[in-house]
């Protein structure tokens, strides 16, 4: 949506304002009124494509723009980390390498959703959150030992988000896979493979 929202709404309204600036010449020796409606209309071009740059700033989770995917889970773990009654913990496996933005702020969103519900639904008394690098891909694991539920049930499966976070596996072309029992816990667990040959820059 945030890309969206640049490429699209941004660029419109940066279009609108090249082409108000041209008519702007074209209209210098008009009226002060007609040209003071031409600044008004220019001014609210301006404000559009501002708000259209603060809108898409403002989906990206603000903690991948001052750390890296391993560091903002561990921050989210410890910031959720607020019932003394449930264990939770974070482990990073491997040496972490620089992601696309759009690679990391989902997966990001996915381990929240993950965490979230395990808290909020999952019963549990230890959830674990790992990360885990290999040279051709990563894993990202929800775990919680909490009541979990049937997996046939549709009402389960939409309360729990799944739609939610299938859809941004499928945006960044990851594997998303989740597996529960009643009274066994439930596990979330996203792969997401490196691309050969692809640049691994996140800016």
């Amino acid at each position: 949506m945030a890309g969206e929202i640049h490429d699209g709404l941004g660029q419109a309204f940066t279009g609108i304002l090249l082409q108000l600036g041209a008519l702007e010449l074209l209209l210098a020796d008009r009226s002060a009124q007609e040209r003071a409606l031409l600044e008004t209309a220019r001014d609210l071009a301006r404000e559009g494509l501002t708000e259209a740059r603060r809108s898409a700033h403002a989906l990206r989770p603000q903690a991948l723009e001052q750390m890296d995917l391993a560091a903002a889970l561990q921050r989210m773990t410890e910031q959720m980390s607020t019932d003394p009654s449930t264990s939770l913990t974070f482990q990073l496996h491997g040496a972490p390498c620089p992601l696309r933005p759009d690679v990391a702020d989902q997966l990001l969103r996915i381990g929240q959703e993950a965490l979230t519900n395990a808290l909020h639904h999952g019963q549990a008394s230890a959830i674990a959150v790992t990360l885990t690098f290999t040279p051709a891909a990563l894993r990202l694991c929800v775990t919680d030992d909490g009541r979990g539920f049937a997996f046939d049930s549709l009402h389960m499966k939409a309360g729990f988000g799944l739609t939610g976070m299938r859809e941004r596996a499928i945006q960044i072309g990851a594997a998303l896979e989740l597996t529960s029992e009643p009274g066994r816990g439930t596990r979330v667990e996203v792969t997401w493979r490196f691309p050969p040959g692809a640049p691994r820059v996140e800016r």
